[in-house]
């Protein structure tokens, strides 16, 4: 558990945050930039050194008004946004360095097999595409056997094509590894497809911090607001029939179409607020297979005569985006009981 305090004065900026992280996961730092993410984790790896700020990893006092533990004792790996890789070295001599003896959560095959860099072994660095040369920056950082992970942004220089390879990759580390890991982001949909905590930043100061799905649907923050807007869901296979998979989640079960290759137990769903409609009445002759039962517990207008509904179903919430006539139309109140009919699941694999 990661324990934080950071009292920051710059010239034109201060940052005063304070918050825990969990001992596990994934937590992610999320605001615009400029809102003091990166200030905090170099504060956490000891890069800058702040009176007044106080850093606490697993009971282990890192920083305080009397205590200041050098970077090289905290166990930590950094990954930048940009790689930062040694160009006279190929691309094991990189994952190499800076290798320790310390008991490893991950074997040094594990990491290049997760990191799908095996072919590239022997190439030099400045033979490498963006997108390789920063998997080869997480193995590196990997490979140093670290009780805490934190990344910067590491998609922020990708294309689109090697930026989805790399957010599947980095899912499939966030469910193998055991150490926590701290990720930096502007980006919703990275945010809902990695993280299981969100400490929300605006301005230099905390403005929420808790469970990933519950403040990604809180119509209160700009989360839930912005264009990618939606729910972010944990489901559980427990069927198959022909070409659907049938998941339990927090809002009910779901039918999604089956994936080609092996399916794990354990997936994450996205729910766009846009793909989500609402009726009165149980539809009776659709093609749209999810529908659930659900209560309207927050209603927000948005722009361009749209409007914002905060949906209950089960333990669980969504979003759904109506236009604000649509709203009127079927005289649309918190406390309604309606259903919603969701068009498309993004499933992240």
């Amino acid at each position: 558990m990661l324990d934080i305090k950071l009292v920051i004065q710059y010239p034109g900026f201060s940052l005063n945050a304070e918050f825990t992280t969990a001992s596990k996961g994934v937590t992610a730092l999320f605001g615009h930039s400029g809102c003091g993410k990166t200030s905090i984790l170099r504060a956490i790896a000891g890069l800058d050194k702040h009176a007044n700020s106080h850093i606490t990893f697993n009971a282990q006092t890192w920083q305080s008004s009397s205590t200041f533990v050098a970077s090289h004792q905290r166990r930590i790996a950094y990954v930048f946004q940009d790689s930062l890789l040694f160009p006279h070295l190929d691309v094991m001599e990189n994952i190499r360095f800076g290798e320790t003896k310390a008991d490893k959560s991950l074997a040094l095959e594990e990491i290049l097999d997760l990191l799908q860099i095996g072919p590239l072994l022997k190439k030099p660095i400045n033979s490498l595409s963006g997108g390789e040369k920063q998997r080869v920056a997480i193995a590196r950082a990997l490979n140093a056997s670290p009780q805490l992970l934190l990344m910067d942004e590491p998609l922020a220089a990708l294309d689109g094509k090697a930026k989805l390879r790399l957010l599947s990759i980095l899912q499939s580390l966030q469910q193998r590894l055991d150490i926590p890991m701290l990720y930096v982001s502007h980006s919703v949909p990275e945010v809902a497809r990695l993280a299981d905590h969100l400490v929300y930043l605006n301005e230099g100061s905390v403005i929420a911090s808790g469970n990933t799905a519950e403040l990604l649907t809180d119509l209160k923050l700009p989360l839930a607001h912005a264009t990618e807007a939606g729910a972010m869901l944990n489901a559980a296979v427990v069927d198959q029939k022909r070409d659907l998979l049938v998941v339990d989640t927090a809002v009910g079960q779901l039918l999604l179409p089956a994936h080609d290759g092996p399916v794990p137990k354990e997936l994450r769903l996205h729910i766009a607020a846009r793909d989500v409609s609402i009726a009165l009445s149980k539809p009776q002759d659709s093609s749209i297979l999810n529908i659930l039962p659900a209560t309207i517990t927050d209603i927000t207008p948005e722009s361009n005569g749209q409007a914002l509904l905060q949906l209950q179903a089960e333990t669980g919430r969504f979003l759904a985006k109506i236009s604000q006539t649509s709203l009127q139309r079927l005289s649309l109140n918190k406390g309604a009981h309606v259903y919603a009919q969701i068009k498309g699941i993004a499933l992240f694999l």
